[in-house]
């Protein structure tokens, strides 16, 4: 089945070398191109656009706004979104951090950035996540929210918990995607006691948890876990920055423990 992807670019040189390589791709339907923020913004809202391959510098704006623009959308609404940059300054790169599949650099190799787009946008083999609870790893991951001073009565708690559960068990974590594989699960999940409870308000709710333990927590389990994130520069983590974090710890732990108890 083809997806519908949309270039946005002022730059008229990469927009031809980009429409070039991926107008004979069979998975891909080219939407006629923008070359800048309103257009593009257009587009998007029109809903038919499953892939954005944005230019961050455009000719009447820049990239943010249209980032900023979908953040607004329902997640179901939000295209897998492709960013291009001449710019690698680490904050720029940050910023965006969680808020695209892929960055790539200027100046571009347009059938590596195809072939890219291609590899990213296909389905994962992985099985859909699983919420059935597990007494060994829950005590784990419990043990890591409340040091680093997640406090249990916020509903983020849960959702985190729920979340980091996932990515530990996953085979391949970097298959799953937070915001189409992870926030839908944990929503559907609980919906019989929240019927309103959105994907949105789920990832809303991780967010206030992460921010309340990066104000109120400890520092030292924060230092412990996170190292360099805990500075001005970068401010907490993304949700799915946390979430992956935390989940490697538990599966390190848990592989730690397995070979003391084999060697034993």
């Amino acid at each position: 089945m083809k997806r519908n992807l949309l270039i946005v670019s002022s730059n008229a040189m990469d927009m031809a070398g980009l429409c070039a390589a991926f107008s004979n791709l069979e998975e891909i339907a080219l939407l006629p191109p923008a070359t800048g923020c309103k257009s593009a913004l257009a587009a998007v809202e029109a809903g038919t656009v499953e892939l954005l391959l944005l230019d961050l510098v455009l000719k009447d704006g820049d990239g943010f706004a249209v980032l900023d623009a979908l953040e607004k959308l329902e997640i179901q609404r939000r295209p897998l979104v492709f960013a291009m940059t001449p710019l690698t300054d680490e904050r720029l790169l940050y910023a965006i951090r969680d808020r695209v599949v892929f960055c790539f650099a200027k100046p571009l190799l347009y059938e590596q950035v195809a072939l890219r787009v291609l590899q990213l946008m296909r389905p994962g083999v992985e099985p859909a996540p699983s919420l059935r609870p597990d007494r060994t790893l829950d005590r784990k991951i419990t043990e890591r929210l409340m040091e680093i001073g997640v406090p249990a009565h916020l509903n983020g708690y849960y959702f985190l918990r729920d979340a980091i559960r996932m990515y530990a068990r996953a085979e391949t974590p970097l298959k799953l995607r937070i915001t189409r594989d992870v926030y839908p699960v944990i929503a559907a999940f609980y919906s019989e006691e929240a019927e309103d409870l959105t994907p949105c308000a789920v990832e809303n709710a991780m967010r206030t948890a992460i921010e309340f333990a990066w104000t109120h927590g400890s520092l030292a389990a924060i230092h412990k876990y996170f190292g360099y994130t805990v500075s001005e520069k970068h401010g907490r983590p993304s949700n799915a920055e946390f979430v992956m974090l935390m989940a490697e710890h538990v599966r390190i732990k848990s592989a730690d423990g397995g070979r003391s108890r084999r060697a034993r």
